[in-house]
């Protein structure tokens, strides 16, 4: 059910057996003593595992499709996840906090990042955005203070506003010309675009 393991300090390794066909929403919220977890679902819920903060990598099973909403959010200590091509859904501030989430590779199966989704990951110094994704949520990289350099494809055809505030890292951003309001994306002074 939602929430089963709430706050659970003493876990530290799970495995959830194939006859379990899904998670509750929370899961596994606040085990912040959980460093490992092996399961076989096709949905990861709404902040499964927000706030584990012993989680420091995480390979996303291949059975997964969708990442819900605070999935990951505030595991503080999570410095690789690994998402498989099966992937096509990954929710609003999904990996938001992930304060030393320092790269991450966004799988071809995946058309949008989400409003919010790496908001505040200021470890995050690149970012691999794949010509699938047609939209870029507002906030979605907001505090990504160690980023310098970001290529959005030219497949992206909107981007929320604010997407880059906080990104005072940020030397160079590549961007279509499809690309409309730029100065409501929250842009730094200091930053380089380049309209292709």
């Amino acid at each position: 059910g939602k929430y089963a393991f709430d706050s659970c300090s003493s876990i530290v390794e799970i495995e959830v057996p194939p006859s379990v066909a899904e998670m509750g929403k929370g899961a596994f919220n606040r085990c912040t003593k959980l460093t490992k977890i092996s399961f076989s679902l096709k949905k990861i819920p709404d902040c499964a595992f927000e706030k584990c903060l012993g989680l420091s990598k995480f390979d996303v099973p291949p059975t997964v499709t969708e990442i819900g909403e605070y999935a990951f959010c505030s595991c503080t200590k999570l410095k690789e996840i690994n998402i498989p091509i099966s992937v096509t859904y990954i929710g609003d501030y999904a990996f938001c906090l992930c304060s030393s989430l320092s790269h991450i590779e966004i799988p071809s199966s995946v058309t949008k990042i989400n409003n919010y989704l790496f908001r505040g990951c200021e470890s995050l110094k690149n970012i691999i955005i794949p010509s699938s994704v047609t939209e870029i949520g507002k906030y979605a990289f907001d505090g990504c203070k160690s980023l310098n350099n970001i290529l959005i494809p030219s497949s992206v055809t909107q981007i929320g506003v604010f997407a880059f505030i906080g990104c005072e890292s940020l030397n160079e951003i590549e961007m279509p010309n499809s690309i409309k309001d730029i100065e409501k994306l929250g842009i730094s002074n200091n930053t380089k675009i380049i309209i292709k």
